[in-house]
């Protein structure tokens, strides 16, 4: 099965698919955060960096499809309940320390967000003005089809 015709996420003509609104840093379409998730780590890492741990102190950003299960031990009197992981934008390549997002070998200002052992239900959030550090945004996932139904068989 092919892919769909997909416009790039630098374009200012809207995508023809589902995708994640990325604020200033334009917008990546449903279908590669998907296909980079399937090949990402499921849980914490001792080799590279992610997946890591994300704490959203403060309940700072309202995430949706994560953070539904356990606590993990609190650091700095706070709990810490999901994990992250690099998402490249124009790109279905899941990320790895050999294959980063920017030229400076950072990964980049995309992450997915999900609770331990359920990496498919996840937020896509991203650093406010593309910056390496500092305040995250949560992505809106814009749809353009309605969700497909499931079939019953």
């Amino acid at each position: 099965m092919s892919s769909p015709k997909i416009i790039r996420s630098h374009h200012t003509a809207p995508p023809t698919v589902d995708y994640y609104d990325l604020g200033n840093l334009g917008y990546i379409e449903a279908w590669k955060v998907e296909a980079q998730l399937r090949n990402a780590p499921d849980e914490l890492q001792d080799q590279c960096h992610y997946p890591s741990y994300y704490n959203n102190y403060d309940n700072e950003i309202a995430l949706v499809a994560a953070g539904r299960g356990k606590f993990y031990p609190e650091k700095e009197g706070k709990k810490r309940a999901w994990l992250h992981f690099p998402i490249m934008i124009d790109s279905v390549t899941t990320w790895t320390p050999s294959t980063t997002a920017t030229t400076t070998g950072e990964p980049g200002a995309v992450r997915a967000v999900w609770t331990e052992g359920n990496k498919m239900s996840f937020d896509i959030i991203y650093h406010k003005d593309g910056l390496k550090d500092g305040e995250f945004l949560l992505a809106k996932l814009c749809r353009v089809s309605p969700p497909q139904k499931k079939s019953s068989r």
